[in-house]
């Protein structure tokens, strides 16, 4: 299932005693992690494809604001996510989620 496919690429790519999030050295690296997403809605819009596309997640935990951010900075991150980014990222998931799990409605519990 997808499920095993991920947890088994999760696997492969992990390395005992390798750094974890909170051991990255700056936002340079929490970038390249991907933990963080640092650039225009495009780029954010094609990484978050990618995560969705092999991953196959049912849900994407997005948070806008943390530390000491400017609430009006956070906003607009938020802005720009809801009009440039969460509209592509529904239709092709639902494109992608239709042609994989074709019988997932008739499953839903509603």
């Amino acid at each position: 299932t997808q499920s095993t496919a991920s947890w088994e690429a999760y696997l492969k790519n992990t390395t005992a005693g390798a750094k974890m999030l909170g051991d990255v050295a700056n936002w340079e690296e929490l970038a390249a992690w991907r933990s963080i997403y640092l650039c225009s809605p495009q780029t954010v819009r094609e990484q978050l494809w990618d995560l969705i596309e092999s991953a196959r997640p049912g849900y994407v935990l997005m948070q806008f604001h943390f530390g000491n951010m400017k609430p009006e900075v956070a906003r607009k991150s938020m802005r720009l996510f809801a009009t440039e980014v969460a509209p592509y990222l529904r239709e092709r998931s639902a494109e992608l989620y239709a042609r994989e799990y074709p019988h997932a409605e008739e499953l839903a519990i509603l």
